[in-house]
């Protein structure tokens, strides 16, 4: 057991080292809309109070909104960090690497709440293996290093996932009612592409109250524990939205105003009008799934594509990540022999579904971005789903297999690093030479 945990915390650091690495290699401006995120945090740190969505300090000049319509959460540690930045007079085009730090911090916590998840589902093996696929995966590691909240959404979904594992080990006490609502909360304050979680745990919740043989007087049960999860929901989320609610005439989701401030001082070309598939010439899920291959974009760069998706690896890389989650399917549907229906997992397969959903919505209604890390906050799922399709086979060859797969995770992210990072932003002679 000891053993175990100082191998934990080797891996951390190991991790928390990597991330450092990708933040600093990675120039400013080289993550998606960095610039415009940074306004948010810069603006906390500078003035101390919560910006006006549609302030000039914070608003995107060629979008005509800004990331201040949407919850903040998120960006409260980058502003400490660059606040002291600020008081020991670091230049402020040094600034980001100050707000970056957060960015690195919240994919730490990440892994380290996947390491207390593999506790509970898996064996030794099959933990780690669950841990590599998660924190090696590039495009996790991408969006480790630079300003945004998709790290943060992963944190919140990863942070509810194990408090529904805790909740269901203590028989949904107090305790773990508590902290699953502030999950819950922080999570409703994280990003949209990852309120799926939430429907998940309420569904998850009530069937394993409906379903456990240990509770009496269920109906009362159920109620009591909802509301102390939704009461502590509500109140470490329900002000920003009341907040919302007040400054923008009843706009509690800032959406619509967030709508407004775009079509009066967005460029033509950015204008909500001219974005999104249903405003093509062919507004059909097909042509977007197809023609304009969002499903082709979408799926190489969850596994990783940088930059403003125009740093690409080679798609044999990408493939060998590809083969894993076909070849787990593939042994559980054959070698699985004790298959029975787990709500746990079936949730987690929901979820991805859901977040999926959101991604081509988003894309069609709003602004085609067939962008990977808008799928993000499924990943923990995703993982793992594909470590349960490996548990079965794991028993008959003592863990091998997922001990070679762990090796090319690793493998295929140091070349991203190197190869594809490093080569590109600090010695393109490299990769032009090789």
């Amino acid at each position: 057991m000891l053993k175990e945990k100082w191998k934990e915390r080797f891996f951390l650091v190991f991790i928390f080292i990597i991330l450092l690495l990708w933040m600093f290699i990675v120039p400013y401006d080289q993550g998606p809309d960095e610039v415009a995120r940074m306004k948010v945090p810069l603006y906390l740190a500078k003035h101390l109070q919560l910006p006006f969505g549609g302030d000039p300090e914070v608003r995107i000049d060629k979008w005509g909104f800004s990331y201040a319509f949407q919850p903040i959460l998120g960006y409260f540690l980058p502003a400490f960090f660059m606040k002291i930045g600020m008081i020991f007079k670091v230049a402020k085009e040094n600034l980001y690497l100050w707000g970056r730090m957060a960015t690195v911090i919240y994919s730490v916590i990440t892994v380290y709440l996947t390491m207390k998840i593999g506790d509970r589902l898996f064996s030794k093996r099959c933990k780690w293996f669950f841990v590599i696929l998660v924190s090696f995966l590039p495009m996790f590691q991408f969006i480790s290093c630079y300003i945004n909240l998709d790290a943060f959404a992963v944190m919140c979904v990863t942070w509810v996932i194990y408090q529904l594992l805790i909740g269901k080990e203590k028989n949904w006490n107090t305790k773990s009612c508590i902290i699953l609502g502030i999950s819950l909360g922080v999570t409703a304050l994280s990003y949209s592409n990852s309120y799926g979680i939430i429907i998940c745990a309420i569904i998850y919740c009530v069937y394993d109250v409906i379903t456990c043989k240990e509770i009496e007087n269920k109906p009362l049960f159920l109620l009591k524990k909802a509301s102390i999860v939704a009461g502590v929901a509500f109140l470490v989320s329900g002000w920003w939205f009341i907040r919302n609610g007040i400054i923008y005439n009843g706009d509690f989701l800032g959406f619509k105003t967030s709508n407004i401030y775009a079509k009066k001082y967005a460029i033509p070309m950015y204008l909500p009008d001219n974005r999104g598939i249903i405003n093509s010439e062919n507004p059909t899920l097909s042509y977007m799934l197809f023609d304009r291959r969002w499903i082709h974009k979408t799926l190489y760069s969850f596994v990783g594509t940088f930059g403003y998706m125009n740093v690409f690896m080679e798609h044999a890389v990408s493939w060998l990540f590809f083969m894993i989650p076909i070849l787990s399917l593939i042994l559980y549907l054959v070698k699985d022999k004790n298959k029975k229906f787990d709500m746990f997992y079936f949730i987690m397969f929901i979820m991805c579904i859901i977040t999926t959903c959101l991604n081509m919505y988003y894309s069609f209604f709003n602004d085609f971005q067939p962008q990977g890390r808008y799928c993000m906050p499924m990943l923990i799922p995703l993982m793992l789903l594909i470590t349960k399709g490996f548990e079965a086979y794991t028993k008959k060859d003592n863990g091998a297999l997922v001990k070679h797969l762990s090796y090319l995770v690793i493998l295929i992210s140091f070349y991203t690093l190197y190869y594809v990072i490093y080569g590109h932003y600090i010695n393109p002679e490299f990769v032009y030479g090789f």
